[in-house]
């Protein structure tokens, strides 16, 4: 947390201090974790610090701390005696102490990669949550500036919001403060801004940045001035008062579409803007007997600011630079009334006044007789560019009328009036391009110059003036996008076929014009002289959809290239406008309804038939994708009923966590009885002995574990489709896990996940790298191209561009969406594989029980609490192994699984119930809640009666994500409705009970549909239980009598079928 060790002597007294320090330098402080949260609406970040602290007499107390960017430490708080009786008078107590300078000192709580994660999470949230944000309108602003210039010049501003007409912000304060905290704005009666409905361009959000800058000075000026010496508001509701320096920088954001303006009373409409450009006065010079009379040819130009830099003049704003307002001011003050100038003056009228005025861009209105007598003309230069050998040249000549004038010829007429400054423009233009002056002439040599001025000089020379081009030059080509000469095609195989080549170029010479994109190079010399400019956006596209398949680029030609189909999509995406042929992209975006399988019609729900033909039209048309649909939706079940219909196709392949395997086994077999499925397990030979038969079954299951062992065994396999599920399995490219799936090959890729973004936009290239392979560019063309403006730099038009890209690939849907096809409560089991030692202690467990009931055959009714306390021992095997057996160490299957739903619930912002039978369990599962830095709630039966009514408040009302309730202690009375996802860690003998629990968030007053899972040990006591509650609905009198021993009614056959 931000805040220096020294601070803390002010929160106790020095005894406190130093004990407190003790107990840190004790290792005293067991446990420390900070969460990150918004403080207000306008970005300040809080942090709640929370710790348990062991004091001197070993009892453990709970610590929290608040603490903001803006006041610091906000609150305190510790349950043992000394703060309850003492924090008021002495300060802080010696746990608080100590939890500070463990979090300071040893940065346990990471604070600066919560902060990160923190600001990235609320990025991704925003992202997801306002999709429909490209849905928005676009307002524009339309500016008003005011100006009374009678007096001293005084201007206001007031602004029109247009969407379908233009509404008038009657209250500037009110809509800048919505704007920015995000809320509703009244603009009129019938019109409410609403950044939900609509968003501003750049230029306008600028706009606003402006306004709210002036709001903040006015403010500022009000904190540090007697408020009474202030004659009156910058701001009165619609009208803001403006400086000089605003009203320029709204002339100069809005220069390129004008601005309306009135000017004392009168209304010009929305009038052109020009900056840095002189202002065009209309001076006419005519001639008396004896002087010359210089006055306006029309309308006086009006000065807009006290400087003298903004000037309105014929009906258009004109912006100056110092030296032009500097320049100008001279003669709007002598021309305020007509200038006679006798005619022994003329040359210097000649000689300095004209040629001023002609620097100015003012136009002269002289007769025949005075432009003779003068000699005016504009300047107008030419450029005659050569190539001699390797070298440009370029001659500037400036021309006045009928003189010439070069570098090396300066002789003209005395009475000639040049445009010095308009020379000086052009020569020091012709500087920049790193010319170098020979006689009468310029040249360069050097070749990367030579590029510079074929690829963007002689284009802006033309904007100075005239050029010419000689035969030598002309023969000297830049090749750009014009050259390029594409076609696409689809081969009798339904792969795509690619050609390029460029016209004028040998196609031996593309694999250098490749090799210097690839080494980042400004362009490549052709052998003949030519340039190809390897900084254009479409070669470097080019570049990048052949490389990304790891093409061949010392080929002889680039004909003929097969890519693979999604590639057809990335030329659209891409816009290479010179590609040509019979490239018909489908519209990702309008999904085709398909043929389900009749054995899944009645199984499947509207939303998901939709998934499946998204699926179908997907990998029809060579294309993967990322199912990312809420948990609880049966991304599973989709998948499946996807995998069934394509299985004619040939063998298809899934890869899940380990804990998830056989869940997809049993939800691929429980309805689709010629569905040939197997899941890849056992020993290294049996594992290769089903892959190399992987042609005998439609559907091989495997995990991310055995699949790293096993890549070898599936290398070169003809899969048809592979299917990763979790798919943050492989967000870290250089994973082992992401390696090993990107090794296989398949016709079709998909991918399964609640969460294809969990820390940043690079999680989600990884994915799509498996997908699809280039789709989304190189790891670094993506960073530079989106992620660092979208992440970084918060730029709509990437986020746009990138939505616009991934969006036909990525199918989310959340419960409040398909709301309608959902039942209030959905349940699932979702079963699990025990891992090896699990098993091993299961097994020898089992073996021992069954030997004992061997032994007691006659006697169970004697001995049914050993029986019993048996059964028991084996679910705790199943859960916990480590509590059943101290000496056990290793991996918890259901552990395991079980913090992975819970980390997707967190991602969602779903909070999560997990029952167990066993605390023992349920503080197991607390501790490794504290590890993954998950805050959680626990109640059990110790819990008093008076404190859980408000811990339901703080789970329901606050930041916990997970509350661990014991099925005995939750059965009734909690009213948990924040919940929507429940889990039941360990199946009870009494299906009953277990509803009742569930009932304390599936119950009047939740809004969401509730999501029960139940998590069940594959070939275990677990299965047994679930089987018989099935079968037998009377569970409770077979086993426990409801609840009584005594009503215990059971054969020894039905007790061995729980081992």
């Amino acid at each position: 947390m931000f805040f220096e060790e020294s601070e803390l002597i002010h929160y106790a007294d020095e005894l406190i201090y130093e004990r407190g320090l003790k107990l840190y330098e004790d290792n005293k402080v067991i446990a420390v974790k900070t969460d990150v949260k918004p403080w207000d609406s306008t970005g300040i970040k809080a942090y709640i610090l929370e710790a348990k602290v062991t004091g001197s007499s070993d009892n453990s107390y709970k610590v929290q701390v608040r603490f903001n960017d803006k006041t610091g430490f906000t609150y305190f708080d510790c349950d043992c005696r000394y703060f309850k009786d003492n924090y008021r008078r002495r300060g802080v107590c010696k746990h608080i102490i100590a939890a500070l300078i463990k979090d300071k000192r040893d940065e346990v709580s990471n604070i600066k990669q919560k902060i990160s994660d923190f600001n990235f999470n609320n990025l991704v949230k925003n992202i997801e949550a306002n999709k429909d944000l490209l849905n928005r309108v676009e307002l524009k602003i339309k500016p008003v500036l005011e100006f009374y210039t009678l007096k001293k010049i005084k201007a206001n501003v007031e602004f029109k919001l247009e969407a379908d007409k233009a509404y008038k912000v009657r209250d500037i304060k009110a809509f800048i403060n919505a704007y920015e905290n995000g809320e509703q704005a009244l603009v009129i009666r019938d019109f409410i801004y609403s950044s939900y409905k609509y968003f501003f361009g750049n230029r306008d959000r600028s706009f606003i940045s402006i306004v709210r800058e002036a709001i903040e000075q006015e403010s500022l000026f009000k904190q540090t001035v007697d408020y009474s010496l202030l004659q009156h508001s910058l701001i009165k509701e619609s009208k803001l008062s403006c400086s000089d320096l605003l009203v320029k920088r709204v002339f100069e954001l809005f220069a390129d579409v004008g601005i309306e303006v009135i000017i004392n009373d009168r209304s010009y409409g929305s009038v052109p803007i020009y900056i840095n450009r002189g202002i065009p006065l209309d001076i006419k010079l005519v001639r008396n007997i004896n002087s010359y009379v210089l006055t306006y040819d029309s309308n006086e130009p009006i000065l807009l600011s006290n400087k003298g830099d903004i000037v309105f003049y014929k009906d258009s704003i004109y912006i100056l630079d110092e030296l032009e307002s500097a320049r100008f001011k001279v003669f709007y003050e002598a021309l305020k009334t007509k200038i006679n100038i006798d005619s022994n003056y003329k040359e210097k009228v000649k000689q300095i006044i004209l040629p001023e005025l002609i620097d100015l861009n003012a136009r002269l209105n002289v007769s025949d007789g005075i432009r003779k007598e003068f000699d005016i003309d504009r300047l107008k230069i030419k450029f005659y560019v050569d190539k001699r050998k390797d070298i440009i040249f370029v001659k500037p000549v400036f021309n006045y009328g009928d003189t010439s004038i070069t570098l090396k010829n300066q002789k003209i007429k005395n009475d000639v009036v040049r445009d010095k400054i308009g020379e000086r423009r052009a020569i020091k233009y012709l500087e920049v391009l790193n010319f170098k002056i020979l006689d009468d002439e310029f040249f360069i040599e050097q070749e990367d110059h030579i590029f510079d001025f074929l690829n963007i000089g002689a284009t802006k020379l033309r904007e100075i003036g005239e050029v010419f081009y000689s035969e030598g030059f002309k023969s000297m080509k830049l090749h750009n996008k014009s050259s390029y000469r594409g076609d696409v095609r689809l081969n009798e195989k339904g792969l795509l076929e690619f050609d390029f080549s460029m016209e004028g170029v040998d196609p031996r010479e593309l694999f250098e014009i490749f090799r210097g994109i690839k080494n980042k190079k400004k362009y490549y010399r052709l052998a003949n002289g030519d340039f190809v400019n390897l900084q254009d956006d479409e070669l470097i596209n080019v570049y990048e959809l052949l490389e990304y398949d790891g093409l061949n680029f010392k080929r002889k030609n680039f004909n003929n290239i097969v890519l693979p189909r999604y590639k057809e999509y990335l030329l659209k995406e891409e816009c290479l406008s010179f590609i040509k042929g019979d490239n018909k992209v489908i519209d990702l975006n309008k999904v085709n309804e398909t043929s389900i399988p009749k054995e899944l019609l009645s199984v499947l729900r509207v939303y998901q038939k939709q998934a499946f033909s998204w699926f179908i039209n997907l990998s029809d048309n060579g294309f993967g994708g990322i199912l990312a649909d809420e948990m609880g939706l049966g991304k599973t079940l989709q998948a499946i009923s996807f995998l069934y219909a394509k299985k004619q196709n040939g063998s298809s392949l899934v890869i899940a966590p380990s804990s998830l395997v056989y869940n997809w086994y049993e939800e691929a077999t429980r309805f689709l009885k010629d569905f040939r499925v197997i899941v890849v397990d056992g020993n290294k030979a049996n594992r290769e002995k089903i892959i190399e038969a992987y042609k005998d079954y439609d559907l091989l299951i495997t995990s991310y574990a055995l699949l790293r062992r096993d890549q070898e065994a599936f290398a070169g396999k003809d899969l048809n489709t592979i299917i990763v599920d979790e798919a943050q399995y492989i967000k870290n490219p250089n994973s082992m896990n992401a390696k090993a799936c990107k090794s296989l090959k398949a016709e079709n890729k998909f991918a399964l996940t609640g969460t294809p973004i969990e820390n940043n936009l690079g999680d989600l290239w990884s994915i799509f790298d498996f997908l699809m392979p280039g789709y989304l560019l190189s790891k670094k063309r993506f960073i530079v191209r989106y992620e660092t403006p979208i992440v970084k730099e918060s730029k709509t038009k990437a986020l746009e561009e990138f939505n616009r890209r991934v969006s036909p690939f990525i199918l989310r849907r959340e419960k409040s969406m398909v709301a309608k096809e959902l039942p209030p409560k959905i349940e699932h089991n979702v079963s699990i594989e025990l891992n090896d030692k699990q098993k091993k202690f299961y097994a020898a467990y089992a073996k021992a029980v069954k030997k004992d009931f061997k032994k007691l055959d006659l006697q169970i009714n004697e001995n049914k609490f050993k029986f019993l306390g048996a059964l028991t021992r084996l679910r705790q095997i199943c859960s916990m192994p480590e509590v059943a057996f101290e000496e056990y160490s290793g991996e918890n299957s259901k552990l395991t699984a079980l913090l992975d739903i819970i980390n997707e619930a967190k991602e969602n912002y779903k909070k999560v119930i997990v029952f167990s039978s066993f605390t023992t369990s349920l503080k197991n599962i607390g501790q490794k809640l504290l590890e993954n830095e998950i805050k959680y709630l626990y109640l059990d039966g110790d819990t008093k009666i008076k404190d859980r009514l408000p811990m339901v408040n703080e789970f329901n009302e606050g930041s916990a994500n997970v509350f661990l309730i014991s099925l005995k202690a939750g059965g009734t009375g909690l009213n948990i409705t924040s919940a929507e996802v429940v889990i039941h860690y360990d199946p009870w003998w009494n299906p009953a009970v277990e509803d009742q629990a569930t009932d304390r968030a599936h119950r009047i007053g939740q809004k969401n549909q509730v999501e029960v899972i139940r998590l069940i040990a594959r070939g275990t006591i677990e299965e047994r239980i679930y089987e018989l509650q099935e079968k037998k609905k009377s569970m409770v009198d077979l086993v426990v009598g409801n609840e009584e021993v005594g009503n215990f009614k059971v054969n020894l056959e039905d007790i061995k079928e729980f081992i």
